[in-house]
């Protein structure tokens, strides 16, 4: 149970999704199990036991880029529900933004604009 525990502190620093750790660990655990028989007790174990994790992870590595599962999506592949509700928070965080600058002075009102809205340097309001 020694060797499940170290062998996910060790996937866990370098892979995060929780269903790869739980296979990677099984893997380790079926090769460590397997290759028992070349561990020299002479030797110092964790050793021989971390060369095993990295044998293991180089090898899940090589087929996760072989398979293309490290992709990013491109730009112009969407999701339109996630269009949708990008559209409606941000007629939200407009709707909301109008209703608090309406209750600004009309120079206070100018000012926040042209620094937050229209992003002019604050000599460039001053100047105004």
């Amino acid at each position: 149970m020694a060797v499940a525990g170290l062998a996910r502190d060790f996937l866990a620093t370098r892979t995060h999704t929780k269903c790869d750790i739980d296979d990677l660990t099984q893997e380790i655990l079926i090769t460590v199990h397997k290759a028992r028989h070349t561990y020299d007790p002479r030797k110092p174990f964790y050793p021989w036991l971390y060369a095993i994790f990295n044998y293991r992870f180089n090898d899940y590595l090589r087929g996760h880029y072989r398979l293309g599962k490290h992709k990013t999506r491109q730009l112009n592949d969407t999701d339109d529900t996630k269009d949708h509700s990008d559209l409606a928070e941000t007629l939200e965080c407009n709707n909301l933004l109008s209703t608090l600058l309406s209750c600004l002075l009309p120079k206070q009102r100018s000012i926040v604009e042209m620094l937050y809205i229209h992003e002019n340097t604050a000599q460039e309001i001053s100047q105004a």
